[in-house]
């Protein structure tokens, strides 16, 4: 940290000097612009997005396996790379670009521009006007919500249709979740986006990871319930605990409806609210796994029942974290 005295120069400006040694870091000359960013007790200063340093390369031949170099792209991603060029020598794998594209499918906003053999350039594309964090979290929370209602139903009406429909959509999420990582990572390193992402202070990023982590866990352990119902619609003559199943799963459904309302009332009164709700889910949980428990005769059955209370527990719980972490984004809003 460095100390620097603020002078008033002329009838309105007031200026101060930057230390060499941030200067010869930043690279920085005579006559750059560099941004101010006014945050709620402090003010941050930072140069110009240079483009270059948004570039970067992967060499292959360093790299010992093609998962390996796979998660170097997701992580070049997720870090806030714009252009990502990958090279190979002259043994280059037809697969790899298969095995690319199915990655790729999982990242928003990010293509294939050149493939000229020795070399492939990725660009990503995203508008963060357009996809501000709030926003994206929002089509999260209505993609999980739609997973609950066709699981529900699924279940309901025994379709397994409708609960692979479900299913699939656990892929939006992923996407969606890895596209805000990369907005908090770009935050972080390029501080200039953090007003265009609606994020107000820099200490709100660690909130906001651990509220779209929350709901990506959510998703998975949807994802596990609707793959254990199916199992145990195939190893059951019949399912005697589906309307408790249901029961559970509304329960959870109007919860998170309510923690997402939550959010836009900015009171502790409207966050109480949902914490008391998930306590009496668990009761209600408690009450319902006992029953399971002690009718079920069939081990395979009890197998299934227990992946699926367990993921139900896991979703109250995450509604949980998520809630402290919406709390923690409000903390001014209570004083």
């Amino acid at each position: 940290m460095e100390s620097r005295k603020v002078y008033k120069s002329g009838g309105s400006t007031y200026i101060m000097s930057i230390p060499i040694d941030w200067v010869r870091e930043l690279s920085l000359e005579e006559g750059d612009s560099v941004f101010l960013s006014k945050h709620q007790n402090s003010v941050t200063l930072y140069p110009e997005d240079r483009e270059e340093e948004n570039k970067v390369k992967i060499d292959t031949t360093k790299i010992p396996s093609y998962d390996s170099l796979l998660k170097f792209v997701i992580a070049h991603y997720l870090k806030g790379a714009k252009t990502i060029e990958i090279l190979f020598d002259d043994e280059r794998d037809p697969e790899i670009k298969r095995k690319l594209n199915k990655v790729l499918d999982n990242l928003v906003g990010i293509e294939i521009v050149e493939d000229i053999g020795e070399k492939i350039t990725l660009e990503i594309f995203i508008d963060y006007e357009r996809m501000k964090t709030p926003t994206v979290l929002d089509r999260i929370k209505n993609i999980i919500s739609s997973m609950l209602e066709d699981l529900e139903k699924g279940i309901k009406f025994e379709n397994q249709e409708m609960i692979k429909e479900s299913l699939k959509r656990e892929e939006s999420v992923d996407r969606l979740y890895f596209l805000i990582l990369r907005e908090l990572n770009y935050a972080i390193t390029f501080q200039a986006v953090q007003e265009n992402l609606d994020i107000k202070n820099p200490g709100d990023v660690l909130s906001y990871k651990t509220i779209v982590k929350s709901y990506e866990r959510i998703s998975d352990h949807i994802e596990d319930i609707c793959s254990d119902y199916i199992e145990l619609i195939e190893i059951s003559e019949e399912i005697d605990f589906s309307e408790q199943i249901i029961d559970l799963l509304n329960q959870l459904k109007a919860i998170l409806e309510k923690a997402w309302n939550s959010r836009n009332e900015n009171n502790l009164e409207s966050f109480d609210r949902v914490f008391k709700e998930i306590r009496e889910f668990n009761s209600k949980y408690d009450l319902i796994h006992e029953e399971i428990f002690e009718k079920t005769r069939s081990q395979k059955e009890v197998i299934k029942y227990t992946d699926i209370m367990i993921s139900l527990s896991r979703i109250a719980q995450y509604i949980s974290d998520m809630m402290e972490g919406e709390v923690n984004l409000n903390t001014n809003n209570f004083q």
